[in-house]
């Protein structure tokens, strides 16, 4: 035998044979010495059937031109180039290199070729149901169930449920993320604050904002800042949530656009400013113009920040309809001198002090025309509506009611009082008794009673105050 090739069966019994004209040994020559055959089998009765080269194990080499079939078919032929039928099937390539690992090489020798090569999964059937496949047009592609499933572009783009992928990650479908804790999704990498987000929007074509749907959100600077539950919006530091506004100069920062202004409906149990269960409340200031609630007595100010009544208004109000549940009469706020020890008290008539402009005193005369009105609050009613400007002459410290019910001091000892009867000073301090003398009543009239009192009585006296 030549030193281009050899067959050797068994460990290490080697066959000679014929040497063919160029020095090859057939299988035909090897096996069968004793004359011409073809269509022989070659069994080894031990060891394995090897075929070496010049040089040694390696160098050499096989080849069939025909199909090769290795494991058990019978009076099968081998259907393909290598054809394999075993129970297991296996295929172990082992590199004895240290650089190069193993390696399996899938060419297509043509021009502009529409596929590189593939791996296919077939059923018993021999039906392909699952392949990975390379196109020539550089594009990697994963099928299962006869379906292409995922694709890897030229481009590097990776599309799950489309051929088509328009970015690094294009999937058609749901997600799920199941870390076995809380799944995190990183915008960069590196040690320093990298300022990034994460955008949600319509399509790469249309790029309008889309919406966002969570259980609990959290907006911080620090992962661990806190743990939102369901239905929670928790928000860190002081310049947070903006609605109607880029940026923000608080925690909530409200801003109207067309239309309404900003505001903020609370409903159910209300809008609590503070800690719950304390009384700890808070204010709330406007920017432009003051607007707060004072903690002090929960008094609500408007154009003040000092308000000093349930709802105290620096300015203008106007409304279509004032309804007043609190009190019954129209006053003003004077200043009211008392007249000897009667003193200065509710339910008592009042007139001009000719020695203090825009001040009163307690009256005293029978028929004063100087009559002002009847300081109001005497037994349980009290003003419903009190008038003054605030540091001016205009001002004081009694409501005096100039029109509406209120309950007079009245002295019938000139006689008794009837519902209906007008009513005037008297000289008792304070009090007012019947007009008996219309001529010497007008312009000293304070009202119309609208309760009686007996004859020779000191006593209230409902009336309706109207003075003339």
């Amino acid at each position: 035998m030549g030193r281009s090739g050899f067959c050797r069966i068994g460990l290490f019994a080697v066959l000679t044979g014929a040497a063919g004209a160029s020095g090859q040994v057939t299988l035909d020559q090897a096996y069968d010495t004793g004359g011409a055959g073809r269509g022989r089998t070659i069994t080894a009765d031990a060891g394995m059937v090897s075929i070496l080269g010049n040089g040694g194990l390696g160098n050499g080499g096989l080849c069939v031109e025909s199909n090769v079939g290795i494991g058990s078919f019978g009076i099968m032929l081998p259907s393909y180039s290598l054809h394999i039928q075993h129970a297991q099937g296996i295929i172990n390539v082992t590199s004895t290199a240290r650089v190069n690992g193993s390696s399996l090489d899938l060419r297509n020798n043509t021009a502009s070729p529409a596929l590189l090569g593939s791996v296919n999964f077939l059923n018993a059937a021999a039906s392909p149901v699952g392949s990975i496949k390379y196109s020539g047009q550089n594009a990697l592609t994963f099928t299962t169930n006869s379906s292409e499933r995922v694709r890897i572009d030229a481009a590097g783009n990776v599309g799950v449920g489309t051929a088509t992928p328009e970015a690094r990650l294009d999937l058609r479908g749901h997600l799920i993320v199941d870390a076995g804790d809380h799944p995190r999704f990183f915008t960069g990498r590196g040690t320093g604050e990298l300022n990034r987000y994460l955008q949600l929007l319509n399509s790469p074509s249309a790029a309008s904002a889309s919406g966002l749907k969570a259980g609990g959100v959290l907006v911080a600077d620090s992962y661990a800042f806190a743990n939102p539950g369901k239905n929670e919006l928790v928000v860190k530091g002081r310049v947070g949530v903006g609605i109607g506004t880029p940026s923000t100069a608080a925690a909530l920062h409200l801003t109207g656009s067309s239309g309404p202004p900003s505001w903020l409906n609370a409903t159910d149990n209300g809008l609590l400013l503070g800690s719950a269960g304390t009384a700890n409340y808070k204010w709330i200031q406007s920017y432009g113009g003051a607007l707060c609630l004072n903690a002090v007595g929960n008094n609500v100010g408007i154009g003040t920040t000092n308000p000093t009544a349930t709802l105290d208004v620096a300015g203008r109000v106007k409304c279509d309809v004032l309804e007043i549940r609190g009190g019954s009469d129209l006053s003003e706020q004077f200043d009211v001198s008392s007249a000897g020890d009667a003193g200065v008290e509710p339910g008592m008539v009042v007139s001009i002090d000719p020695a203090r402009a825009g001040k009163l005193v307690v009256s005293r005369q029978a028929y004063d025309r100087k009559v002002a009105g009847i300081i109001s609050g005497a037994d349980g009613i009290k003003p419903g509506m009190v008038m003054g400007q605030q540091g001016s002459i205009a001002d004081g410290q009694h409501p005096v009611a100039l029109s509406g019910r209120v309950w007079v001091r009245c002295d019938s000892t000139h006689g008794a009082i009837e519902a209906g009867d007008m009513l005037t000073t008297s000289a008792i301090p304070g009090h007012a008794m019947r007009v008996d003398d219309m001529m010497a009543a007008q312009g000293a009239i304070i009202g119309k009673a609208m309760s009686a009192l007996s004859s020779g009585q000191r006593g209230m006296v409902l009336v309706l105050v109207n003075l003339q």
